[in-house]
């Protein structure tokens, strides 16, 4: 009977993917439309079928990842006078992953800071983002912290190169771009213009706010090998203090990481460029 768990819970999986409702999203209108709310809770399991030899040492159970994450959006309408509107967004999540609480031998291959940053969200990591929107006729200009998509593709980043990316829970082609993006303090300006082409014109300036790209953490499903290591024979632990290193070496807050960019984009003979 201990043979048959795994094909039981693979065929039980398959079928509530099969059976179950498309996924649902949540939205409320409040305040007589004036404040709008949508959100979801979102759960996720990934069960590894083999585990190397070399790893079973941080693994105690064939559940690697287990993810309960919640999202909640809302837009407050602040203002509207003639060709002005100034709306009010802001974004949270909250996320716990129980795969250590369910693990023991995963839970002790973490460092102790990296364990507890794994688990939940830290520092402003609730607020997804959080800005006022500007909007005079044809002018746009958000300021506060933002997830920007700019010209992606399914697992490429071309353009889209302005938020830094979170990978320690899942990766391009597996999570959405926003799911993965961690939001920066920004302004964002845009004009719609009527020139040929509609051509569209926006800027960015982030003024002084860094993150650092987040790696997946030593002893989960994809992070760092210690047995197929590209810098030879490795202590366990060395990806965990590498990492660690440089968050505290990272600029920070800090007024000369100032970065700006700036898009062009138009239709011509129905191409979007």
């Amino acid at each position: 009977m201990r043979g048959l768990r795994l094909p039981i819970v693979i065929v039980t999986l398959i079928l509530c993917l099969f059976t179950s409702s498309e996924k649902s999203q949540a939205y409320i209108s409040l305040l007589d439309g004036n404040l709008e709310v949508n959100g979801f809770f979102k759960e996720q399991m990934f069960i590894r079928t083999n585990i190397p030899d070399e790893e079973k040492f941080l693994h105690k159970s064939n559940v690697d990842f287990w993810r309960s994450n919640f999202l909640i959006e809302g837009l407050y309408k602040l203002k509207k006078d003639g060709d002005l509107t100034v709306n009010l967004f802001g974004g949270f999540k909250y996320y716990y992953e129980k795969s250590p609480a369910v693990d023991s031998e995963k839970k002790a291959g973490m460092h102790r800071p990296t364990y507890h940053e794994y688990l939940r969200p830290y520092d402003d990591d609730l607020i997804t983002e959080l800005y006022v929107d500007f909007q005079y006729g044809p002018m746009q200009l958000k300021v506060g912290k933002q997830i920007v998509v700019w010209g992606e593709t399914n697992l490429k980043q071309t353009a889209d190169i302005i938020n830094p990316l979170d990978l320690r829970y899942g990766s391009p082609g597996t999570e959405a771009w926003e799911d993965i993006k961690l939001g920066l303090w920004m302004i964002r300006g845009n004009y719609q213009t009527e020139l040929p082409g509609d051509l569209n014109f926006e800027f960015i300036f982030i003024p002084c706010d860094f993150e650092a790209t987040r790696l997946p953490v030593e002893s989960t499903y994809q992070g760092y090998n210690i047995y197929e290591s590209r810098i030879g024979d490795a202590d366990f632990g060395i990806a965990s203090w590498s990492f660690e290193k440089a968050r505290r070496d990272q600029p920070g807050w800090n007024t000369s990481n100032w970065e700006a960019a700036f898009k062009v984009r138009g239709y011509t003979w129905n191409v979007d460029w």
